[in-house]
């Protein structure tokens, strides 16, 4: 796991104490609990997507079979809506609408079928107030007898003001229309990588899944990113260096898998967890920080799971009936995990909000009225066997700040070092056991050392503490 470290200042006036937000991007080995809700008990989750504006409030649609496409958010702690969008003709499993928030407006790409006139695409925009605007997409039209029906994903541009749009109208195999010539396939997803170019990944009936991109003008060839047989769902993030991150089911169902690729090509299939069923559409990938999170339906359950330096983590977040199918994540600005997701025991849609970051954001008080010294509070778990934590509190103002983990041998293994300075205040660091590489370390006894020059160069201060690390 790559740590990176962000300390961020903010006065506030808050008892004349100045608090410091130190944001450390790496998550701990548990996520804490989730609060569930129900936030609206006539809904049936299907399709569910989400999003959340500026203010980190969540923003999901849905369908209701033989109803309509809906929406509803939540602000402080009221939730507001349903909203209808759209009619619903036909009763389907599909991914049949999906979402993008843009400067705090939610836009729909919804899949319309069976309707009088054929089957099309649907734009919508939100105006405010639960009142929505729609427009039917030009060149999307086919007949509504062809059996089949119309899978869609959408995403919003670098600039915001343009819209990346994928969708396959699905008969029973045959991909037959594709929209600004995507060649893709049943179950599908799109991210956008720092040059605007679209990253996709698809299900071609039972070729496995597959990725392609675009670079400016030109589509690139299509790769193969599993040939599992049988699946139908994945989920596409692309990472600041421009490489896609692919999650998707498995062997029929049985294992939910990931797969990314760098400048050496795609890399081994790692497991993330036990798969689900037959038109679950259970994965949803999210990349924060430069940390990769999964949601996921998985024997029943909805799961959320965090990449690790050699394996993933995987915990329950709701377990009550059959739930976690159309799960939908995103996280918010402030590192907190949001989920949409279908109950399909109760045939209701659920919301779950990590307690706690995921991304993990500390906030301490001013350390005052004490001897100006470093103080190493605590390094736990130790022995330790994946991540430890190291708190530590700085009494004085620092110029500079030094985090080394040596070796029994007095070899220098890892360099935490912050440059920047700092105010008096208490810190945490979560180090997995990996070198400067991030290449996994052996078992043993570990040395840290923290040395902090204060500010106006007026002395150090040393502390060390021992790790023992056990894999």
């Amino acid at each position: 796991m790559k740590i990176s470290l962000l300390l961020i200042t903010k006065e506030v006036d808050m008892r004349n104490k100045l608090l410091i937000l130190i944001a450390i991007f790496i998550p701990a080995l548990s996520f804490g609990d989730w609060e569930i809700e129900v936030p609206y008990s006539d809904s049936s989750g299907k399709s569910a997507c989400i999003g959340v504006d500026s203010n980190n409030n969540p923003h999901i649609l849905y369908f209701v079979d033989d109803d309509h496409f809906y929406h509803i958010y939540k602000s402080g702690s009221v939730w507001y809506g349903p909203y209808p969008i759209e009619v619903v003709n036909y009763f389907t499993y599909c991914r049949m609408v999906d979402l993008a928030m843009v400067r705090d407006t939610a836009h729909a790409l919804i899949s319309m079928e069976y309707t009088a006139t054929g089957d099309y695409l649907l734009w919508a925009k939100h105006l405010g107030g639960g009142v929505w605007s729609t427009q039917q997409i030009p060149n999307t039209l086919v007949s509504s007898n062809s059996g089949g029906y119309i899978n869609v994903a959408i995403t919003p541009g670098i600039d915001s003001s343009l819209f990346h749009i994928i969708y396959v109208y699905y008969n029973y195999g045959s991909p037959i229309l594709y929209y600004r010539n995507v060649s893709a396939g049943w179950q599908n997803d799109i991210a956008i990588d720092a040059n605007d170019d679209p990253h996709i990944c698809f299900v071609y009936s039972d070729e496995g899944v597959k990725y392609r991109k675009k670079s400016g003008d030109v589509w690139e060839s299509v790769e193969l990113v599993s040939n599992t047989t049988d699946p139908t769902f994945t989920s596409i993030a692309v990472d600041g260096s421009n490489y896609p991150h692919v999650a998707y089911d498995k062997d029929d169902f049985g294992a939910v898998c990931y797969r990314f690729k760098d400048l050496g090509g795609w890399q081994p299939e790692e497991n993330i967890g036990t798969g689900g069923g037959w038109n679950t559409y259970g994965s949803s990938i999210v990349i924060a920080a430069g940390e990769k999170f999964v949601a996921y339906y998985g024997s029943g359950d909805l799961k959320f799971a965090m990449r690790t330096t050699t394996d993933w983590i995987s915990e329950d977040v709701d377990t009550v009936g059959d739930v976690g199918t159309y799960a939908s994540l995103v996280i918010d600005g402030e590192g907190y995990a949001h989920i949409a997701y279908r109950d399909a025991t109760n045939d209701r849609l659920k919301y779950a909000r990590s307690i706690e970051p995921v991304v993990g954001i500390k906030e301490v008080e001013q350390i005052s009225n004490i001897n100006a010294r470093v103080s190493l509070l605590q390094v736990h778990p130790n022995p330790f066997r994946k991540l430890t934590t190291i708190s530590f509190g700085i009494e004085h103002s620092a110029k500079s700040i030094e985090l080394k983990i040596y070796d029994i041998s007095g070899r220098l293994v890892r360099n935490l070092n912050c440059t920047m300075p700092h105010a008096p205040c208490t810190m945490q660091i979560i180090w997995d056991g990996t070198d400067e590489a991030h290449r996994p370390l052996p078992s043993g006894v570990y040395f840290l050392r923290s040395v902090v020059s204060r500010a106006g160069g007026t002395g150090e201060y040393i502390a060390q503490e021992k790790l023992l690390f056990l894999r």
